[in-house]
């Protein structure tokens, strides 16, 4: 067995990262929901996220199109490990990515892509309006700002022109949250290089830039001069920065390690008094 593999089977049996750094380090827990369609509208996803120093760990429930909602999966980035997890909470199973500092897998090394001009040119306009409202969210103090994003496309598609507008409430980033590394996507692994068409975009802007973290978010969007259609509604529900127990960021002993997670199960259904409570958060957000 080689080193690496040994120091894995040995943290998952007891239970903590080998070298685990001290309780200091900052934590933050919160839980979220985001709602498609407006008030009224159905959940689409749930989740918790766990964050102590630079190891995170996210679970969540997605709808999967028509099949209803599936089982809880947990994706851990232990960097103290280098290792990347994904579980099945309800099978008990997980897989394991042995992953370098920036989250990528050491067995999909980074091919440089070949890129080609497309052709196409996007103009997007963003404008960050502070409203200038106020209130506290979890003891946090929030700002309320709004975030239009307009683009226009030549030559033109579907659509020449679209705007998407971003109403939300921010707060300063906590301390885990400004100290955390950032999540990195799987690098493309395939044998032959792609290549890829890249557009001219040019961005202008205006007011403020928001660097805050969203508790509460509304996102709509237009095409051309047509009204703003349903949108999407996102609202953290728990906020903690208590101390994160690190064994969180370990598959449970009693789990088995497999080669592929199994297929989802799609019998899960969100409480009723969860929809009312998110609805109800959306109305006193936005007085819709």
């Amino acid at each position: 067995m080689r080193l690496s593999g040994f120091l894995l089977c040995l943290a998952v049996c007891a239970g903590v990262p080998a070298g685990a750094q001290q309780s200091s380090e900052p934590s933050l827990t919160y839980k979220y929901v985001r709602l498609v369609g407006g008030f009224g509208g159905n959940i689409h996803q749930s989740g918790t996220s766990y964050m102590r120093g630079v190891n995170m760990r996210q679970e969540t429930r997605w709808h999967r199109a028509t099949h209803g909602f599936g089982s809880v999966h947990a994706s851990i980035w232990n960097r103290d490990l280098h290792y990347r997890f994904e579980l099945d909470l309800a099978a008990k199973a997980y897989t394991v990515t042995q992953v370098d500092e920036r989250g990528l897998p050491f067995d999909r090394p980074h091919i440089d892509a070949k890129w080609k001009p497309s052709g196409r040119t996007y103009r997007v306009h963003i404008e960050t309006i502070d409203t200038g409202e106020r209130r506290t969210m979890f003891g946090y103090t929030a700002r309320r700002v709004i975030i239009r994003k307009t683009t226009v496309t030549n030559p033109p598609g579907d659509s020449s022109e679209w705007t998407t507008e971003t109403d939300s409430w921010y707060i300063d980033r906590p301390l885990a949250l400004r100290q955390a590394p950032a999540v990195t996507s799987t690098s493309y692994g395939g044998a032959s290089m792609p290549i890829y068409e890249e557009d001219d975009v040019r961005v202008t802007s205006e007011g403020p830039k928001e660097n805050g973290w969203p508790l509460a978010r509304r996102t709509r969007a237009r095409y051309g001069t047509r009204p703003f259609g349903a949108y999407l509604y996102e609202r953290i529900i728990e906020i903690s920065e208590r101390p994160v127990d690190p064994a969180l960021f370990l598959p449970p002993p009693d789990f088995k390690r497999v080669s592929q997670l199994p297929a989802a199960q799609t019998d899960y259904q969100y409480p009723f008094s969860l929809r009312v409570r998110l609805n109800w958060l959306m109305l006193t957000d936005y007085g819709l």
